[in-house]
């Protein structure tokens, strides 16, 4: 099925008025008949057809009532629905759905005044799990966490792609030190990328990643925090990595999980540790793949999470009603019930603390 946008591919799919199965006007074997017989000028088709469209709007809104409206909220700044991608037969998005980005780096919004709206009291539709890159990043990080405790959940992590900058060994402390001053906080992003080269540098890190990685697996095992972990051509060493250890933290959470079905499975299956894994999606990065839609369906339904991986604030919104039409679709679900069970795993998964 096609991507669509725009007004013409909402009339299509029923986005903005229900399908009908009758319609009060000419069909277009009449019209072909009309044509035919020099009843109506050929030169007068387009105009004939433009009144055509009018009246058939005219007459669906006429019997079908309006589109219903969006709600606005000036403390939310949302994509436009125009903007949210449909396909044929999807229904308008519920404004009011209650989505958890359960992985996102929003703290690096270049308008901060777009987060701070996102997170305003008033404004129940949305929970944040914030993800920390580096060093330099905690700090805001830990700032919004306790300004906005009820409105998002704090990680602190280095970020494989940063785990070369690492030189002192006080980093390990800093992350002991806002574990401790944040009890609900996670352990992430954190994990290994097989294919990321640092600017500057002529070849990928990893056995630095690997080292800052272990590191950092063994201090959210002893503190008992769930991780939040990132892997990019890396499955079969973080793989040995996992199910080689004593033991491990209390909740995984694959994000934008680009394995295929069977390493999902040998995840879930991992002797000790299966029941652990959580798996996310983000339309950002998982809807590249045409496999998407099968690993998704593979996933237990008590183990997806649904998240932005965004630093945008802006794009939040828009971006996580596109994975969740995903999941729902991959799922048999409704958009309603992808969002309420999505909700419902990532407070499983943060309450692991």
């Amino acid at each position: 099925r096609g991507r669509r946008t725009g007004s013409r591919a909402m009339r299509r799919s029923g986005y903005l008025y229900p399908h009908t199965s009758s319609r009060p006007l000419l069909s277009l074997s009449l019209l072909a008949s009309l044509l035919l017989s020099r009843i109506i000028p050929v030169r007068s088709l387009q105009t004939f057809l433009a009144v055509r469209c009018i009246a058939l709007r005219t007459w669906k809104l006429a019997s079908c009532g309006t589109a219903p409206a969006i709600r606005s909220s000036r403390s939310f700044p949302r994509t436009p629905m125009s903007h949210w991608t449909a396909n044929e037969g999807d229904s308008m998005p519920d404004p009011s759905l209650r989505l958890w980005d359960a992985h996102n780096h929003l703290h690096l919004t270049p308008d901060s005044r777009d987060l701070l709206d996102l997170l305003q009291p008033e404004e129940d539709q949305v929970c944040l799990s914030l993800m920390g890159t580096r060093v330099s990043d905690w700090s805001a990080i830990a700032d919004l966490a306790a300004q906005h405790a009820s409105k998002l959940v704090p990680s602190f992590g280095f970020h494989p792609w940063w785990a070369h900058e690492r030189v002192e060994e006080d980093w390990k402390q800093e992350l002991r030190r806002l574990l401790h001053q944040h009890p609900s906080a996670c352990v992430g992003e954190i994990g290994l990328d097989g294919q990321w080269i640092p600017p500057g540098l002529d070849s990928v890190q990893y056995e630095k990643q690997k080292e800052v990685f272990q590191a950092q697996l063994e201090i959210a095992t002893e503190m008992s925090r769930p991780v939040s972990l990132h892997c990019v051509k890396a499955y079969g060493d973080m793989f040995d990595m996992l199910r080689f250890s004593d033991e491990l933290p209390p909740a995984i959470y694959m994000h934008s999980f680009g394995g295929k079905v069977g390493m999902l499975n040998s995840f879930v299956k991992m002797k000790k540790y299966g029941d652990r894994f959580y798996f996310g999606f983000s339309s950002f990065t998982n809807l590249r793949s045409p496999k998407t839609s099968q690993v998704i369906a593979s996933v237990p339904d008590d183990k997806l999470l649904l998240e932005s991986d965004l630093e945008d604030a802006k794009e939040v919104h828009g971006a996580l009603l596109r994975m969740l039409q995903v999941i729902a679709d991959a799922k048999g679900w409704t958009l309603d019930y992808a969002a309420k069970k999505t909700w419902e795993n990532a407070e499983t998964f943060y309450s692991k603390t």
